[in-house]
């Protein structure tokens, strides 16, 4: 396949899919672009802010959002005025604090109602979902799981393999800590949190401001702790490294201070925390949906829970772990685990596992990304190519490929950087196409499928998947 779209091709439907945190969610993002593009769509797969910049020259059809938050209503009628069917999922719908505040906090009835669909990550969260939709809407809600479930079952933990191998060649035995922390100690600095909430409107009471303050209060607490009990936990087990891995949107140099005099720790974030957790004894969080994703990896897992808020904590990542409720409970645990000890019997195990297939769609049967593009399928979307003829085609193609990285260059040298460029770059490093071509082909390996999904690069980190011989 040359390095272009099909341009006259009328036969597919287009699927843009946007990746918000590449660590999180590019390669099951992927998964879902080469199962959409085996299915016969087109898909865009690329950076959020890229595609979103871009989504006036790229071909309509599906497009998905990552959150259906208050506001987003008026993009989505937007975006449906363009001409795009709107979709979405919540990246956050792994795991929060309690139902009530997820439904007030991360959902609106306005923005569902300009959806097509709203994929949730199983029964519970669709279930949540409903409760603050109109019921004309409850249709649109499909409990599918998520692709990023997909990616912890265990014939995709072979994706991850040989990347855990080489972590463990490089750091010997070892124990993951995550945090998640970032309310607190933001990478763009401590209050920056809260003033972003007063920003966006987001905060419209006092009750509310005093709300998010006592949740970062309680944040800094846990921060405390946590970086209180590195010491004892590297002394009882010098032959490993600690592996702090904090949050994507945390001040990572924050963390590098507190253990700067730990000889055995080490502060790192590089790519998906899926091979880092795959290459660990055993993994120590609170309230981090790294505790789902380990539990789910079959890795052994901790949640140090010092002290815990009935309003703060968060229910499933805590509940699936063992827990550690003081300094010397997590270094005993954490200790046995290395070991080699059991230290739960097997029924405990499997009603947490009852408890995960209750919360999540996916993780048996077919896959997430497979219920996602089936539902795709039953939508009635009007088939339109990336552009209606080809003159307009290739108009559209320069603008992509020439006059858009150029504009995007000149405003580099004639204006000063944006001041969360840094930031930004924190959470989605880069992407080339050589990156997306060898991923493809470990997805190919593992899975015996996909070997007619070919990828060209159309824009900045923004690639086109398809296949000539689509279902």
């Amino acid at each position: 396949m040359k390095n272009k779209l099909k341009y006259d091709d009328l036969s597919r439907v287009w699927v843009l899919i946007p990746v918000e945190t590449k660590a999180r969610e590019y390669h099951a993002k992927l998964l879902l672009s080469c199962v959409a593009a085996e299915a016969g769509f087109g898909v865009i797969l690329g950076r959020k802010g890229i595609l979103e910049f871009n989504v006036r020259f790229l071909p309509r059809g599906i497009l998905f959002s990552n959150n259906i938050l208050t506001g987003k209503e008026k993009l989505f009628r937007r975006y449906r005025r363009m001409g795009y069917t709107v979709a979405a999922w919540c990246e956050e719908g792994i795991a929060y604090r309690n139902r009530e505040s997820y439904r007030n906090e991360r959902v609106s009835r306005q923005a569902l109602g300009e959806l097509e669909r709203f994929f949730a990550w199983g029964n519970y969260h669709a279930e949540d979902v409903m409760r603050a939709a109109d019921f004309s809407d409850h249709r649109k809600i499909v409990p599918s799981g998520s692709p990023r479930l997909d990616l912890l079952r265990p014939e995709f933990r072979e994706f991850y393999r040989s990347e855990a191998d080489k972590i463990r060649a490089r750091y010997g035995r070892i124990v993951l800590v995550n945090t998640n922390f970032h309310r607190f100690n933001h990478f763009l600095g401590r209050g920056v949190y809260l003033n972003d909430l007063k920003k966006k409107g987001k905060i419209s009471t006092p009750e509310r401001e005093a709300f998010f303050q006592g949740w970062i209060d309680f944040l800094e607490r846990m921060y405390g702790a946590f970086s209180k009990m590195l010491k004892p936990l590297g002394a009882a087990l010098p032959d490993h490294t600690i592996i702090v891995r904090p949050h994507p949107s945390e001040d990572h140099d924050a963390w590098r201070e507190e253990t700067k005099t730990l000889p055995n720790v080490k502060v790192l974030h590089q790519g998906s925390s899926l091979p880092w957790i795959l290459s660990s004894e055993a993994v120590v969080h609170n309230s981090c949906a790294t505790g789902i994703e380990a539990f789910a990896m079959d890795v052994p897992v901790v949640s140090y829970r010092p002290f815990s808020s009935e309003i703060y904590d968060s229910f499933l990542p805590n509940a699936v772990s063992r827990q550690a409720f003081s300094e010397d409970d997590l270094v005993g645990i954490v200790k046995a685990l290395t070991s080699g000890k059991e230290i739960e019997d097997k029924s405990h195990v499997e009603e947490k596992r009852g408890m995960a297939r209750a919360f999540f769609g996916g993780l048996e049967g077919p896959l997430a990304s497979e219920n996602i593009v089936a539902s795709l399928r039953q939508l009635r979307v009007r088939h339109r190519p990336f552009a209606p003829n080809r003159i307009h085609a290739l108009t559209r193609e320069l603008a992509v490929r020439t006059l858009l990285p150029v504009r995007a260059s000149f405003r580099k040298m004639i204006r000063t950087p944006h001041p969360q460029a840094a930031y930004f770059h924190q959470k989605f490093p880069s992407l080339s196409l050589s990156e997306v071509r060898s991923d493809m082909n470990r997805l190919r390996k593992i899975s015996g499928r996909f070997k007619n999904v070919q990828a060209v690069q159309v824009g900045e980190t923004l690639f086109c998947l398809t296949s000539p011989e689509g279902k």
